[in-house]
């Protein structure tokens, strides 16, 4: 963890220093497959410091995914039920599985998951794993690559690269995703990682889509992949004439290479149109364009309910949540600190947004500017009643009332007041 922390340290660094040598992406020209081709990361050894430089384009490359209303979904709360799905699907692929995830490491939960990966591969089911860089290689995640390559699974890392936009430097592009996907027509989304607590104290969600929904997932996946300097991939297409279920859902991501900011305006505009109700769980919750919105709302009167980590978190993060939720407490609204498991020091993980029992949205990213602008996110909104409901009562409200605390306003101290913009600086690059 400490070489790992380094390195996103150096990052950082690195875009303050001149220079620095980068290597000229691609014009950002053709078809969409060939755009995304062209700006592939470069191949980066295990020890080897990220070079290459993206620039996002003026305009996405691809438009917003449409909402489809062909699909079954089930939700799955908490480490033991997340683990029992996640080898359900691993084990009933049939012909293909892909995954991609922030972090992949050689522990309790990587060295659970990996014999089922590796066995798949072994019954022939053609298998391609992608994790980031960053969130993997110095948790061990490349040592397990290495022994699953063997075995036959197509293994590669998303290298970071930094970001260029409006010729100036911004910030550094990791996959953040996590998916985990068989067979064309199904899919798990959420915020699981392969990595312990997930398999143990984690408190986060999966959820498990049949349909046209899976299709979607399916093809964001095969979008990345090329971005890793991968293959173009074929899968088992959707049987359109199949009918999975009634859920209507969209997907929505954040992928600067492709200038695609779905996302955050989705999630902005549910904000601020927001009459009656906004609950938000959240790992972070610090991104200041989305906070204002938030502080409108509760002015407005709408109810705004968040839950966000309690003594699992940083110090950073702690001073950047007291900050904000001690402006939403002022502004109207209300706010807890997670504090479940033996010892009360169990970690919220999860990334859920619900407005007015009408819609909400979950998956991979947090509430942070990272996460809306610079990292690959992948989220699913949905306007499906049950959906909706279960991820109210399974999720949010017994997290609410029984697995947090409530956070009380305690005044910054003085000294500490000309170090926020700092504390938000360093929160956005590391």
């Amino acid at each position: 963890m400490l070489k790992q922390k380094k390195l996103a340290i150096i990052l950082a660094s690195s875009l303050f220093l001149a220079g620095c040598g980068f290597i000229a992406p691609s014009a950002l020209q053709g078809s969409d497959d060939a755009a995304i081709e062209g700006m592939g990361s470069m191949p980066l050894g295990l020890n080897d410091e990220p070079t290459e430089e993206i620039h996002v384009p003026r305009r996405a490359l691809i438009g917003p995914n449409p909402w489809q209303e062909n699909s079954s979904a089930a939700l799955s709360v908490g480490p033991q039920e997340n683990v029992a799905l996640l080898k359900d699907l691993i084990d009933g692929a049939k012909k293909t599985l892909f995954i991609e995830v922030f972090n992949f490491a050689n522990d309790s939960m990587g060295q659970q998951m990996m014999p089922h990966v590796v066995a798949a591969a072994k019954r022939g089911v053609k298998v391609y794993f992608l994790c980031d860089y960053v969130g993997s290689k110095f948790v061990g995640g490349a040592k397990l690559g290495a022994e699953m390559a063997k075995a036959g699974v197509e293994f590669r890392m998303y290298a970071p690269r930094f970001i260029r936009q409006d010729d100036q430097r911004r910030g550094i592009n990791i996959t953040h995703r996590k998916l985990y996907l068989a067979d064309g027509d199904r899919g798990l989304t959420g915020g699981v990682n392969l990595m312990s607590e997930f398999d143990t104290t984690t408190q986060d969600i999966l959820v498990d889509f049949r349909g046209f929904q899976a299709a979607q997932l399916h093809a964001e996946f095969v979008r990345d992949w090329k971005l890793a300097k991968g293959k173009n991939l074929q899968y088992e297409p959707i049987k359109t004439d199949q009918q999975y279920g009634t859920v209507r859902t969209q997907t929505l991501v954040t992928s600067p290479p492709e200038g695609r900011f779905e996302a955050k305006i989705a999630a902005y505009q549910a904000i601020e149109t927001a009459q009656r109700e906004i609950l938000i769980e959240q790992q972070y919750l610090c991104d200041q364009g989305l906070m204002d919105r938030l502080y409108d709302a509760a002015k407005r009167g709408v109810s705004v309910r968040v839950i966000v980590p309690g003594k699992s978190g940083s110090g950073l993060f702690k001073n950047l949540h007291t900050i904000a939720l001690n402006a939403l407490i002022k502004a109207g609204g209300q706010a807890r600190l997670y504090h479940s498991g033996t010892d009360g020091n169990a970690h919220v993980h999860t990334k859920y947004f619900g407005v007015d029992d009408k819609w909400a949205m979950f998956g991979s990213l947090n509430a942070d500017t990272r996460a809306l602008i610079d990292n690959q996110e992948l989220n699913v909104a949905t306007t499906d009643q049950t959906l909706i409901r279960a991820l109210r009562t399974r999720l949010f409200e017994p997290d609410w009332q029984h697995s947090s605390v409530t956070y009380e306003f305690s005044d910054s101290d003085w000294y500490k007041a000309p170090f926020i913009k700092l504390w938000q600086i360093v929160n956005y690059y590391v």
